[in-house]
């Protein structure tokens, strides 16, 4: 009997890797085609409509982002609601739990777009210099409805998800990101029409939902159809006290992460916020391209933590943050190199920014990358709740430090902000609710293990900065 639980045990680790390789792997795949559909689209648009439509479009993405705070978290305490009953066929709950996503989502999608309508007459206040041949007024409307078709029929994607499927919903996408550049291209080049080319975004999102929906209909059978029961009031409620401390946490991330655009707008210019683009694009890529692939391991993470072995915990993490601090170091200090030199011969010489804000922006890349085998670990436990008031802290002193900083210094200004902001979580959030919590380390263990990691990237960022110096990139 033992030896049979022992074989057992075995084939599930060895399942249980082999699909999270096929996550990571086909998150990897994605983002890298992504990264050069999205380069090429941007080099089109820049050539045909220009740097000031490139700062628009990403302010009206910045603006039409922060509604995104009205999904309030859903899908993720969702997702990890689901964990237990998949694993353990709890078909009932299963259903139940679709059932209240569905309307959930039904409700995100109608506040998405009356907080949107009703903030149109703001829009002024954010972005002060016009641009020819645009209504701004038609173009977030545009980007405003792109943001609302993509709550509907995506609640059965939470299925693939928490069964360790998220590949499936990876290689749509990466289909769909596919179709929505060659389109995007096209148009520009027949029409040079800048309504034309939001448009596209729609029609596709929309086009990808009813494909899953009928991908997880036809592999979940059993789960999507049939009558389902009203939530159990302890799991709604487990539901509802997770969604309260992700709003937090959705808020705080929005503001140090994606405010970036509408400060530049509204304290220096539009054309600061396009030349900021190209690096926030290149930057973006790269984070993206790996840190996906380490969020795509968070439905095992999920998984493991539900043995609470501690000491196994710890292991797991360490491999997961030593490839994420070889990946971020790695990705720092090409960025650093040869950004500049790539944005030349990409766009031109007038689209380069100095090496000071570079460096800024690649200190804040870097801190930004390492927190991804943290959060896999906080997402995995489902620990939201706990510590929901420091992203509000967090995004507070972003937005004073940026304000203040940007008036000062100019644009490092407003990524030095963002820097400050980022320290709550290293200093509070990490050790208590990942290293003592998960892993019963202790408070000094984890200081000693962050600093030495600092201290080695700053000896590598030094010896980047002295060949770049010395080759003259």
């Amino acid at each position: 009997m033992a030896k049979k639980m022992r074989i057992k045990l075995k084939n599930n680790i060895k399942l249980c890797r082999s699909v999270a390789m096929k996550n990571s792997v086909s998150a990897l795949f994605s983002n890298a085609v992504n990264i050069l559909t999205k380069f090429v689209v941007q080099k089109v648009f820049i050539e045909i409509l220009g740097i000031e439509y490139l700062g628009l479009n990403g302010i009206l993405t910045n603006i039409v982002a922060a509604l995104n705070i009205v999904e309030l978290g859903i899908s993720t305490a969702i997702i990890y609601n689901l964990y237990e009953p998949l694993k353990n066929h709890k078909i009932e709950t299963v259903k139940s739990l679709l059932r209240f996503y569905k309307k959930a989502y039904n409700i995100v999608a109608l506040l998405t777009a009356i907080i949107g309508i009703v903030l149109m007459p703001f829009l002024h206040f954010i972005i002060h210099d016009t641009v020819p041949g645009v209504n701004i007024y038609i173009a977030y409307i545009l980007v405003l409805f792109s943001s609302v078709i993509s709550y509907f029929l995506s609640y059965r994607q939470s299925l693939l998800y928490a069964s360790q499927r998220g590949y499936i919903i990876t290689n749509i996408q990466t289909v769909g990101n596919i179709l929505i550049a060659g389109m995007q291209i096209l148009l520009l080049i027949l029409t040079r029409d800048f309504y034309l080319y939001l448009s596209v975004k729609i029609v596709v999102q929309l086009l990808q939902n009813i494909v899953l929906h009928k991908i997880t209909a036809k592999k979940y059978s059993e789960l999507c159809r049939g009558r389902a029961l009203k939530l159990e009031k302890k799991i709604e409620k487990d539901i509802f006290q997770k969604m309260r401390a992700l709003f937090m946490h959705k808020i705080g991330s929005f503001i140090v992460f994606s405010t970036d655009n509408i400060v530049i707008s509204a304290f220096i210019n539009v054309v600061t916020v396009g030349l900021y683009s190209n690096y926030s694009m290149i930057i973006s890529a790269l984070e993206g391209l790996f840190a996906r692939a380490i969020r795509a391991l968070t439905p095992t993470v999920g998984n493991l933590l539900v043995d609470k072995n501690y000491i196994k915990n710890y292991k797991t993490f360490c491999k997961i943050r030593n490839v994420n601090f070889v990946i971020s170091l790695m990705s720092s200090a090409g960025i650093m190199l040869f950004a500049g030199l790539f944005v030349k011969i990409w766009l031109g010489g007038e689209y380069i920014l100095s090496d000071f804000t570079v460096g800024i922006l690649v200190l804040v890349h870097f801190q930004k990358m390492m927190r991804e085998s943290f959060s896999v670990f906080k997402e995995g436990a489902g620990i939201y709740h706990e510590d929901r008031f420091v992203p509000l802290i967090e995004s507070l002193i972003n937005i004073i430090a940026s304000v203040i900083l940007v008036q000062a210094m100019g644009l490092p200004g407003v990524f030095i902000g963002t820097f400050l902001s980022s320290l709550v979580l290293w200093f509070y959030s990490y050790p208590r609710f990942v290293y003592r919590r998960l892993f019963r380390r202790s408070y000094w263990q984890y200081a000693i293990e962050v600093f030495v990691g600092g201290l080695m990237f700053a000896a590598i960022m030094a010896v980047v900065l002295q060949i770049k110096n010395i080759v003259g990139l």
